[in-house]
């Protein structure tokens, strides 16, 4: 069984010094397979680094921490070693990483009040993962299309998109000026009626 292979957690070394009171905010959550792994196991990663964990280490405390479906997983790894662990908890909590994040740029859309400078750089960071094996021309295409069609006002976006920006960064400096213009006609238009009366 899986716990029989855990060593006490006691003889683990820890990074020092460790500011008193602040131990627990340095080791990891318990993780059960409802979520994502990669997100887990980059919150894991920051925090064996800090601690100054080895890689025997790594893994026994990952073992300590994984309970439930994470745990019946985990049994799957041959030799239990961290890459395997890790190998083991990717493959069943992590199928698809990447399809899961081209879904999340696809249904991205500017929320109310969301500046596009902010929805700009939400954009990058999902185009970053979605797609990591296309080169450089590629996701400024890519990233620019998606923001471009993310921006909620329908008549900013044609106008953006039909000024035909190269890149993801000459289609947040498009916006933002035609943006400006937009509002002034709209406000120029609401004070028609007004003088007529």
């Amino acid at each position: 069984q899986l716990k029989q292979k855990v060593p006490v957690l006691s003889s683990i070394p820890r990074a020092a010094p460790v500011v008193p009171g602040s131990e627990t905010k340095l080791f990891p959550m318990k993780y059960d397979g409802s979520t994502d792994f990669e997100a887990y196991k980059q919150q894991f990663d920051r925090i064996a680094e800090s601690r100054g964990w080895s890689v025997k280490e790594q893994s026994t405390v990952l073992i300590s921490r994984l309970k439930g479906k994470a745990v019946e997983a985990a049994n799957v790894a041959v030799n239990q070693t961290y890459p395997d662990l890790i190998s083991a908890l990717k493959k069943r909590f992590s199928p698809d990483v990447e399809a899961i994040w081209k879904t999340k740029l696809k249904s991205r859309k500017q929320q109310p009040k969301e500046e596009l400078v902010e929805l700009h750089a939400e954009i990058k960071k999902l185009v970053a993962r979605a797609h990591p094996g296309v080169g450089d021309d590629g996701v400024k295409s890519i990233a620019r299309d998606h923001f471009i069609a993310a921006i909620a006002d329908p008549e900013l976006s044609r106008r953006v998109n039909n000024h035909l920006p190269k890149t993801l960064d000459e289609a947040l400096e498009v916006s933002e000026a035609l943006w400006a213009n937009l509002q002034l006609e709209r406000d120029a238009e609401r004070r028609v009626p007004e003088r007529k009366s």
